[in-house]
């Protein structure tokens, strides 16, 4: 009889150890998006959900690769008008600890746009960098929350009807910033 508690515990901790296992090399994951993003005042647009895909592969157990598509349609804060901004990022995800519930970092770079309804469209390159923890209950299916900010580069410029600069502003750095959530499906 003495000898059951060590048979559990050490039944348990093979548990553990087997809900622990880290993503594989080569590991691809599919993981659908969900959160909130907010905005610089500069573009007069009100917080939002956002929504997106997200494509990894593990290169080993601490780093993967993610492409990843994020698309939010918020409104103007003074006029009410419509807007729809996309990106798309390529990522990289650290892991520092490898175990059941994992802190992770974000950083990559990529592109957005912003598709207005009341003035014209932009793009450009973008920076992101950010944070996360993942509840990995196994190597093929992953609980995470995370922040970004994806930083852009912007400048407000007005033409004429014959394309001559009447205005431009002075260049800005500005910022996307998401808090998401999303299920990680591993094959």
């Amino acid at each position: 009889m003495k000898a059951v508690p060590l048979v559990v515990v050490g039944l348990f901790l093979s548990a553990t150890a087997a809900l622990a296992e880290p993503a594989a090399k080569g590991d691809i994951t599919i993981s659908p998006i969900l959160g909130s993003s907010w905005y610089d005042e500069t573009l007069d647009l009100k917080s939002e959900i956002s929504y997106g895909l997200r494509v990894g592969m593990a290169v080993d157990k601490r780093f993967s690769l993610l492409m990843e598509y994020v698309q939010s349609d918020p409104s103007r804060k003074t006029t009410g008008d419509a807007a729809t901004v996309s990106s798309l990022r390529a990522l990289g995800q650290l892991r520092p600890v490898t175990s059941i519930v994992q802190p992770y970092l974000l950083g990559g770079f990529g592109g957005v746009l912003f598709n207005f309804d009341d003035t014209t469209d932009t793009a450009g390159g973008s920076a992101t960098v950010g944070g996360g923890l993942e509840f990995a209950p196994s190597r093929r299916a992953r609980l995470f929350a995370e922040y970004s900010a994806e930083f852009y580069r912007m400048r407000l410029v007005t033409y004429s009807s014959t394309g001559t600069v009447l205005s431009s502003s002075e260049r800005s750095t500005d910022a996307i910033q998401s808090v998401s959530f999303g299920v990680s499906v591993g094959f």
